[in-house]
């Protein structure tokens, strides 16, 4: 009986402890995944976070899987794979360029917003624009970081047999097209949501443009003089010395005279005057008749 030597496996090296700064981008990557989500479930409903994450609708891929057997037409199957490979590619493209122009139109109202924002007489209905903008920023750049690229894998395919090397490429272009599609379905969504930020931020910019054309604005430092007076006092200064008087001017013309007043109160009895001289005699009276 033989006895068969078993070579121990060499234990694992020991995993390195993330450093503070691994540590810091994973979670700023969480973080900011976690507000993607939350703007998608307001903006465009239906993804959830394990597929922004790892960068695939999946639940919404639509058919199976194709599955080509091995008496399969090599030249009808290398050709299909080859269109579905660059339908999905063209997708990617077109949205890509979109997006492009996306981030183009954000960076033109983000300039507008801020020449407009000094104007406007309501500053805060002029910040609720340049929010939305920003939104729409943060989603494009989400969306091309969710960028994926399938590069097909030829190490395992057998070249000396033409029709199974042409099978093997048109399976291994299937795979590529059906990772693409969900991946483009994902970036079909955060591109719809950018695009109803913009829309939003260009709908709320008509009443500030409105604001800003017909609306005069309080100017706040007339009208913190009108009414505090230290600031007053400040920017009158020290009272200076008192200076000569000048000439008397002319005497005015009469003014008109006023209406009559009331009478006073009666006031009281003066003293008795002397007794004045003696007055002349008078005619004598007529003579009493007789009974």
């Amino acid at each position: 009986m033989s006895e068969e030597s078993v070579t121990p496996c060499e234990p694992l090296p020991p995993k390195k402890a993330p450093t503070k700064l691994e540590k810091a981008d994973k979670w700023a990557s969480r973080g900011a995944y976690g507000v993607a989500y939350a703007l998608l479930f307001v903006l465009n409903h239906g993804h959830s976070y394990k597929e922004i994450y790892a960068g695939a609708l999946n639940h919404a891929t639509k058919g199976d899987k194709v599955t080509l057997p091995d008496n399969a037409n090599p030249e009808l199957a290398m050709e299909e794979a080859r269109r579905v490979a660059e339908r999905e590619e063209n997708r990617r493209e077109v949205v890509d360029d979109k997006s492009k122009v996306m981030l183009t139109v954000s960076a033109l109202l983000l300039a507008a917003n801020a020449a407009l924002l000094p104007h406007a007489p309501i500053r805060w209905l002029a910040f609720i624009p340049l929010c939305f903008v920003f939104v729409a920023v943060f989603l494009l750049l989400m969306y091309f970081r969710t960028y994926q690229s399938e590069v097909v894998d030829r190490a395992d395919t057998n070249w000396a047999d033409a029709d199974k090397a042409k099978l093997s490429l048109a399976r291994i272009e299937f795979a590529c097209a059906e990772k693409m599609g969900p991946q483009n379905d994902l970036r079909i969504g955060v591109h719809r949501a950018a695009r109803r930020s913009l829309v939003l931020a260009l709908g709320f910019m008509v009443p500030v443009l409105i604001s800003v054309a017909f609306v005069t604005p309080d100017d706040a430092l007339v009208n913190r003089i009108e009414t505090d007076a230290k600031v007053r006092a400040l920017l009158q200064g020290p009272m200076g010395p008192i200076g000569a008087t000048g000439p008397m001017g002319p005497q005015g013309a009469t003014g008109s005279v006023g209406a009559q007043g009331a009478p006073g109160a009666t006031g009281p009895a003066g003293p008795r005057g002397a007794d004045g001289p003696m007055g002349p005699q008078g005619p004598p009276g007529k003579s009493a008749e007789k009974p």
